[in-house]
């Protein structure tokens, strides 16, 4: 129904701004070195989750973030609040250029690293904006009217080399972008999810991946 869009929109706005003054006093922060990390044991799986359910709210349109993942549960010693703030800028900036389609975030694991990847089927990135996609500010002309303040790309880099990770981007014009956070681990265990399950359940078996 309409109130409901217009409720979303609110909801949105005001997502933009808290956003928005977030990154400009943490850009502050770094600028006076004002900043204290907090690690504790995250579940990284439900953060992830939370964070499509978050960001699929948001969305006046319908779509929502599709979201993979193949264990139950992925233990993490890290500052939560942090990486939440990392991959929101990114999964923003994917719904904001892949107008017509749902972005996806996917999760990978080896023996060295996490890796969460946030893909997109946008306008995708020229070759001459991709040397400055990190500069505060910059905004990419990638030929939409989506308004931003270009501080998104740059917030989620630092949060995660913060983190000890790191992020890279791999885009092609008008095919697409995909954003690949990476973070350090070490692994106890892992266990898949059963074949019978959808990727997108949480299960609460007690499986553990410590870093």
């Amino acid at each position: 129904s309409s109130i409901v869009k217009f409720e979303k929109r609110i909801l949105h706005e005001i997502d933009y701004m808290t956003t928005l003054m977030d990154d400009v006093l943490f850009l502050d922060r770094i600028g006076r070195r004002d900043f204290k990390l907090e690690f504790n044991p995250v579940n990284l799986v439900e953060t992830l989750h939370d964070i499509q359910v978050q960001t699929s709210t948001l969305q006046n349109d319908g779509r929502s973030l599709d979201l993979d993942i193949s264990c139950n549960t992925i233990s993490v010693n890290l500052d939560k609040q942090l990486l939440q703030h990392a991959i929101k800028n990114v999964v923003s900036n994917a719904f904001k250029f892949s107008q017509k389609k749902n972005p996806k975030m996917s999760v990978t694991l080896d023996k060295k690293r996490i890796s969460i990847s946030i893909k997109d089927e946008g306008v995708g990135i020229s070759e001459n904006d991709k040397e400055k996609i990190f500069q505060p500010f910059y905004r990419a002309n990638q030929g939409t009217n989506n308004r931003g303040a270009g501080l998104g790309l740059n917030i989620a880099k630092e949060y995660v080399e913060m983190l000890g990770g790191h992020l890279e981007v791999e885009s092609k014009k008008n095919v697409g972008t995909t954003v690949i956070i990476s973070i350090p681990q070490t692994f106890n265990k892992i266990k898949d999810r059963p074949k019978n399950k959808s990727s997108n359940e949480v299960r609460k078996s007690p499986l553990n991946i410590a870093i």
